[in-house]
């Protein structure tokens, strides 16, 4: 696909040109112990850290060409000077590490503000690249209603006036399949409805990121428990 070539390659030279010694490495994680402290998207803290296992998929079967993909994500939250940064990084038998795609950390910054994450250099994000959405809010006024169909969400009714590119879209969704995991009173947020992809979060954790690519293939990352 030519949008994860792109990202992979774009990954590599920023790596190649930024010194890594400002900020902690992110560690391997050998033990369950390491699920037990995730990131909380409304009080984020140095150390909190959610894992993400990718997946691939495509729209025209989406159910039974789902798969697995032998990479696992560690995203955490580090501190240098008073800011916080989020970093993501792969565990060492991770395919996209063994390849020496990616085996330092992407870092970038994340601000925060009332009730709400601002995440605003994303380009070489897995988790985030693909989407214009910046600030995600946690004490918003939801009353949009959403629908998995397949590989994609739409609206439950007509939004007027229908927005067709936005930074806001907001809304809640009451399930979403992946594979054989099933989630359950979600709030997505979405820059275009029906296409490009979503984050889709549990309360204050992200527990999906899907990425519609132009040729309809998927990719994602689901939250491990």
């Amino acid at each position: 696909m030519k949008t994860s070539q792109f990202i992979c390659f774009a990954t590599l030279l920023f790596l190649m040109g930024c010194d890594w010694s400002l900020f902690d490495k992110p560690e391997t994680p050998d033990d369950p112990l390491y699920l037990d402290n995730p990131i909380d998207w409304e009080n984020p803290l140095p150390g909190q850290q959610t894992l993400y296992r990718g997946y691939l998929s495509t729209c025209d079967n989406y159910d039974a060409d789902f798969t697995f993909t032998n990479d696992t994500l560690i995203l955490k939250v580090l501190s240098k000077d008073g800011e916080l940064y989020f970093a993501e990084s792969f565990t060492v038998h991770s395919s996209i590490f063994q390849s020496g795609v990616a085996t330092n950390a992407v870092v970038y910054q994340v601000l925060e503000s009332d009730h709400a994450i601002t995440i605003k250099d994303r380009n070489l994000s897995y988790l985030f690249h693909f989407t214009d959405t910046e600030r995600f809010l946690f004490n918003a006024d939801m009353d949009r209603y959403f629908t998995q169909f397949g590989c994609t969400i739409w609206p439950d009714t007509i939004i007027d006036p229908m927005p067709v590119f936005s930074k806001t879209i907001i809304g809640k969704i009451p399930h979403f399949k992946a594979g054989d995991s099933y989630f359950e009173d979600l709030v997505i947020y979405s820059n275009y409805i029906g296409e490009d992809g979503f984050i889709l979060f549990k309360q204050n954790t992200m527990v999906v990121s899907h990425f519609l690519s132009e040729n309809r293939f998927v990719q994602g990352w689901l939250k491990l428990n």
